[in-house]
């Protein structure tokens, strides 16, 4: 069952749930596991919980690159799938670097 797609699509719920209950560490391990298969079906929540909690433990650069994934697969709605405690705080390192 190592490479069963199944396996992918429960690691990407897993770190949805650890997402929640704000255990960063395992969100981020969940999440870049099941990040490629994610990417392959085009679906953003991997990308999306990995570039979160990374930002939420302070690796601002590793989580831009995951965020700007997300942003690519899922357009002008990015902002309004941000959990609201960080949208701002992600818009602003966003805009930032793209300033820059």
């Amino acid at each position: 069952m190592d490479e069963d797609e199944i396996r992918y699509w429960l690691r990407s719920g897993l770190a949805e749930a650890l997402y929640q209950l704000g255990d960063d560490d395992a969100c981020i391990a969940a999440a870049r596991e099941a990040r490629a298969w994610c990417l392959q079906q085009q679906t953003p929540l991997a990308s999306l919980l990995l570039g979160q909690s990374l930002f939420r433990r302070g690796h601002a650069e590793a989580a831009l690159d995951a965020l700007r994934e997300a942003q690519s697969m899922i357009g002008s709605r990015f902002f309004e799938a941000i959990d609201s405690e960080h949208r701002d705080g992600i818009a602003q390192l966003m805009a930032q670097t793209r300033a820059a």
